[in-house]
C-alpha cells in the first residue's frame, strides 16, 4: 500500500472525500467544512465544493489539475468511499470529533499563553461545541423513554411543593420572576433560595441589597426572627441567629454582591457549574451591565444571553425583572406579560414567567403566566414581611 493510502486509512477524512467523489449529492447535505480537515484534505475539499457549486458536479479534470500527488490521494480516497449516507455520516462525525479535539487543545494553549482572555476562550469554546452538535442522530427507544420520565430533570424542592407541581421547573430552565417595586420579588427569591439550597449549590447575584441586608433576610427566613427581634440582641435572639447561621452554613449558598456585566456573569457560572447542577438567581436582570442603543435592545441582549447560558452550562437561571411604569398605576389590574419593563425578548426567551402580585386588598399571590412545561395558574401565598417568610396557601390552576 502506498503512502497516500496509509495516510487516508489513518484518517476518516479520506473516506469522506471518497464518498463525495462517488456521490456528489453528499456535498449538498454534509455539515463538514474545510476547517474540519487536515491538509491536503482541507484544500481538496474546498476545491471540490467550489467545482460542485459552479458546475453542479465534481469534474475530475478540474480537481486533478492541481498536482500528481493530489490525483493519487483522491484515487486512494475513492477506494475507501461509499455512496451510502449512513456510512458517510459515521465518518463525518468522526472527522468533526477529531477537529474538536484539536480545537480544544489549541484554545487551551492560547489561553494558557495569554494570547486570549477567559471571555474569548469561553466564546470560542462555545462556538466549537455548537459546531459539533449539528449532526443528526437517530433516537433510540431508551433515549425517548428517558426524555419522557417526568422526574429525570425536575428541580427538587423541599417547601414550595404547590408551585413546583404547577410550574414543573426543570434543569436548564430560564425563569423570569417579575413584580413591581416593593411587592416582594427579592423576598420571594430569597425564600426560593432557602428552599432550593437544600438540594443544590445556589449562587445569588445581588445587585439590589447590601451584603448585610442579604444575610439578615436569609437568617430571618430560616429562623422566623424579625429584623426588630434580631436588633435587640437579647439571649433568645442571639441563640436563634446562631442556630440559623449554623444551619445555613451547611448549605452551599454563595452571594455575589458587586455589579457585573454579562461576560463576567457567564464566566462565573462557567467556573461554578463544572461539577454539578447549580441554581443561579439574578436580582435583577435590568441591572446587568450590557451595551445597547436602548433599554429594549439591552434587555433583548440580556434575555437571549441568559437563555443561552442556561443551555450551555449546567445551571438553571432565575432572573428577577421589574415591571413597566404603566402597570403600577392600576393596582386592581391583573398582571400580564406585557407588563415586563423594557421587556425586549424576555418573554420569548424565558421558559417560564412567574409574577409575585399584590392586589388592592393587600393579598399576595404567585401567578404563573407562561409555562412551557405545563399549565399556568395562581397560588395564593402568605407573606410575613416582618420575617420575610412566604408560605403557600390555596392553588388555582387555569
Amino acid at each position: 500500500m502506498n503512502n497516500h493510502s496509509d495516510q487516508v486509512l489513518s484518517d476518516a477524512s479520506g473516506y469522506c472525500l471518497g464518498s463525495f467523489m462517488l456521490n456528489n449529492k453528499l456535498l449538498d447535505i454534509t455539515i463538514l467544512e474545510a476547517k474540519h480537515f487536515l491538509e491536503p484534505a482541507a484544500s481538496i475539499f474546498a476545491t471540490m465544493q467550489s467545482i460542485y457549486r459552479k458546475h453542479g458536479a465534481v469534474i475530475n479534470e478540474d480537481l486533478f489539475k492541481t498536482s500528481k500527488d493530489v490525483q493519487d490521494y483522491i484515487i486512494a480516497c475513492c477506494g475507501l468511499g461509499s455512496e451510502k449516507y449512513e456510512l458517510f455520516e459515521h465518518y463525518q462525525n468522526y472527522v468533526i470529533e477529531k477537529w474538536t479535539e484539536r480545537e480544544i487543545i489549541k484554545l487551551s494553549d492560547m489561553y494558557k499563553s495569554g494570547k486570549i482572555d477567559l471571555e474569548e476562550f469561553e466564546t470560542k469554546m462555545n462556538e466549537t461545541k455548537q459546531s459539533t452538535s449539528l449532526s443528526l442522530q437517530s433516537l433510540t427507544g431508551q433515549e425517548i423513554a428517558n426524555s419522557c420520565w417526568s422526574g429525570k430533570a425536575n428541580i427538587k424542592v423541599s417547601k414550595f411543593y404547590k408551585l413546583q407541581g404547577l410550574m414543573r421547573m426543570k434543569e436548564h430552565d430560564f425563569v423570569i420572576l417579575a413584580g413591581s417595586t416593593g411587592v416582594g420579588k427579592s423576598g420571594f427569591a430569597m425564600n426560593l433560595l432557602h428552599d432550593l439550597s437544600t438540594n443544590y449549590p445556589c449562587y445569588f447575584f445581588n445587585f439590589e441589597m447590601g451584603e448585610d441586608e442579604f444575610n439578615q433576610r436569609l437568617v430571618s427566613i430560616d429562623s422566623g426572627l424579625s429584623f426588630n427581634e434580631m436588633e435587640k440582641k437579647d439571649a433568645n435572639a442571639a441563640k436563634g441567629i446562631k442556630e440559623a447561621a449554623r444551619r445555613l452554613q451547611t448549605r452551599k449558598i454563595t452571594s455575589i454582591n458587586n455589579s457585573m456585566n454579562l461576560a463576567q456573569i457567564k464566566s462565573y457560572i462557567a467556573k461554578a457549574s463544572s461539577q454539578q447542577h447549580i441554581i443561579v438567581f439574578i436580582d435583577h436582570i435590568g441591572l446587568i451591565g450590557v451595551k445597547g442603543f436602548s433599554a429594549y435592545d439591552r434587555m433583548t441582549e440580556v434575555a437571549k444571553e441568559l437563555r443561552k447560558i442556561s443551555l450551555d452550562y449546567n445551571c438553571t437561571i432565575i432572573g428577577l425583572s421589574q415591571l413597566n411604569r404603566e402597570s403600577t398605576r392600576d393596582t386592581g389590574k391583573s398582571p400580564s406579560l406585557s407588563m415586563l419593563r423594557d421587556s425586549g425578548e424576555v418573554e420569548q426567551s424565558a421558559n417560564k414567567v412567574l409574577f409575585i402580585w399584590k392586589n388592592d386588598k393587600d393579598e399576595y399571590s404567585l401567578r404563573l403566566l407562561k409555562n412551557r412545561s405545563g399549565n399556568t395558574g395562581v397560588i395564593n401565598i402568605d407573606y410575613k414581611k416582618t420575617t420575610q417568610q412566604i408560605t403557600e396557601l390555596s392553588q388555582y390552576v387555569k
